[in-house]
């Protein structure tokens, strides 16, 4: 049996625009984990790790604290959040311990290539420029194999 379940869910497709599929992200983000729990519950009681998003948190110049109010400006950061209550809730319901991660900006090989390292990785190797903001944000990304090695 397992001594934990990492639940890496995260419909992303669009993630950062109006044309985010709300009912996408729930269905893939948010209505498995009732399944989850209830499993877990009869087999083994094992510990869950949610990875949530730091795009759950409101919108912020500064870095965020963990107990920072969530006011998400995107429907994804909604959606995430969504889960991590549902989380919370069936945690509570089911008595199994569950931690919240909300990694930044993790990146990798399978990345979606309309995300921003794979898009400048990609226009590197053809020569082609990129059309990029002013870059005065700070950001900060996350190798996927660190964001492994935390689980």
């Amino acid at each position: 049996m397992p001594d934990a379940f990492i639940f890496h869910a995260g419909w992303a497709e669009n993630y950062g625009n109006d044309s985010y599929s709300f009912e996408q992200g729930f269905a893939v983000n948010v209505l498995p984990l009732q399944n989850i729990y209830r499993t877990l519950d009869k087999i083994c009681k094992g510990n869950v790790i949610i990875t949530g998003s730091s795009m759950e948190y409101s919108d912020s110049l500064s870095g965020n604290c963990e107990d920072d109010f969530c006011d998400p400006s995107t429907s994804y950061g909604l959606i995430k959040l969504m889960e991590t209550q549902f989380a919370k809730l069936l945690s509570k319901k089911y008595n199994i311990k569950t931690r919240i991660i909300r990694p930044y900006i993790p990146y990798g090989n399978l990345d979606n290539p309309q995300k921003l390292i794979p898009q400048v990785i990609s226009s590197l190797k053809s020569g082609q420029s990129i059309e990029l903001s002013s870059c005065d944000q700070e950001r900060d990304f996350l190798p996927i194999n660190k964001l492994v090695d935390g689980y």
